[in-house]
C-alpha cells in the first residue's frame, strides 16, 4: 500500500506546492514588470534629455545669429540698439537674406508662462511693413519650454577693473554679454542651462542705416 500511495503522490502536486509555484511565478512577473517599467522610464528620460538638448542647441544658434547681426540705434529710436530687463530683451537685427527675405526685423526674446509654475523662452520676430502694404509679418517661436525659472542678465565692463559685472541694462551702451539661463521643472538629470552671446553691431560701412528699408544713407 505504501508503494501505491507514493505513486499517487508522484503523479500530482500538493496544494502547498501549487501555492509556492504561483508565488514564484507572481514574483517573476513582478520583477519582469519592474524591469520593463525602469527600462521605459530610462528611455523616456533619455528622449526628454535629447529633446532638451536639441532645443538648447537651436536656441543657441538662433540667438547667436540674431544678436550677431544687431543693428545700431538710429534717430527717433532708443539711444541704444538693445534694451530689456530680466524677463525680456528687444533689439533690431538684419539676418542674412538667405534666412529671411523681409529685411530688418524687430526681435523680442521674452520669458512667458508655459502652464502652472512653468515658463518658456519665446522669440517673436516682427518685420515692419511700409504703407500701404499689408500689416507687419510676425513670427512667434518657442525656443525653450517646460522651465522652472528663466532670466536674462546683462554684463558690462566694470569701470576701473578688468572684469565683467552683471548690472541692469544700461540705456547708453551695449552690454558685453547677454546671458539667458534657466532651470527645468521636471527635476531630471539635466537641471538647467545657459546661453551667453556677445552682441555685435553690424552696419554696412560708414553710413547711416535706414531702419525701414535696410539701406545705407550717406553720412
Amino acid at each position: 500500500m505504501r508503494v501505491a500511495g507514493l505513486g499517487r503522490r508522484a503523479a500530482g502536486f500538493t496544494l502547498i506546492e501549487m501555492l509556492a509555484a504561483v508565488a514564484v511565478g507572481s514574483l517573476l512577473v513582478y520583477l519582469l514588470s519592474q524591469t520593463l517599467t525602469l527600462t521605459q522610464q530610462g528611455l523616456s528620460r533619455a528622449t526628454r534629455l535629447g529633446d532638451q538638448r536639441m532645443q538648447e542647441e537651436t536656441a543657441d544658434r538662433v540667438l547667436r545669429g540674431l544678436l550677431g547681426q544687431l543693428l545700431p540705434a538710429s534717430p527717433g529710436r532708443a539711444t541704444t540698439a538693445l534694451h530689456g530687463s530680466a524677463s525680456f530683451v528687444e533689439f533690431s537685427t538684419l539676418p542674412p537674406q538667405s534666412r529671411w527675405s523681409d529685411g530688418v526685423l524687430q526681435a523680442r526674446l521674452a520669458v512667458e508662462p508655459d502652464g502652472p509654475s512653468r515658463h518658456a523662452l519665446v522669440l517673436t520676430l516682427t518685420s515692419p511693413a511700409a504703407a500701404p502694404m499689408p500689416p507687419a509679418r510676425v513670427e512667434r517661436r518657442v525656443l525653450l519650454s517646460g522651465l522652472a525659472t528663466a532670466r536674462l542678465t546683462y554684463y558690462y565692463t566694470d569701470s576701473g577693473r578688468d572684469r565683467l559685472a552683471a548690472t541692469p541694462i544700461d540705456p547708453h551702451r551695449l552690454p558685453e554679454l547677454v546671458v539667458a539661463d534657466w532651470t527645468y521643472s521636471d527635476g531630471g538629470a539635466r537641471q538647467g542651462g545657459e546661453i551667453a552671446v556677445r552682441p555685435r553691431v553690424q552696419a554696412p560701412g560708414d553710413c547711416d542705416l535706414d531702419m525701414t528699408t535696410a539701406t545705407c544713407r550717406p553720412s
